[in-house]
C-alpha cells in the first residue's frame, strides 16, 4: 500500500476544454470545489464519497 496523500497538487487545469491533470493524493472534493464554480464535472461515475483521493478511486467510463 502507498500512502500518497502528501501527492496533492494540481498540475494543470484547461478551463477551455475541462481537462485537468493532478497528483495521485488530490483529494475528489479538492477537484471538486476547483472545477465545479466552472461548470465542469467528471466525465465518470464518481464514487460515493468525495474524499477519496484520486489514486485511490476505481473510475469506470
Amino acid at each position: 500500500m502507498l500512502h500518497t496523500r502528501k501527492m496533492d497538487r494540481f498540475v494543470t487545469f484547461d478551463q477551455a476544454t475541462g481537462r485537468l491533470c493532478c497528483e495521485a493524493g488530490m483529494l475528489l472534493k479538492e477537484i471538486f470545489d476547483k472545477v465545479l464554480p466552472q461548470n465542469w464535472f467528471l466525465p465518470v461515475t464518481t464514487p460515493g464519497t468525495q474524499y477519496v483521493t484520486v489514486g485511490g478511486a476505481k473510475w469506470n467510463a
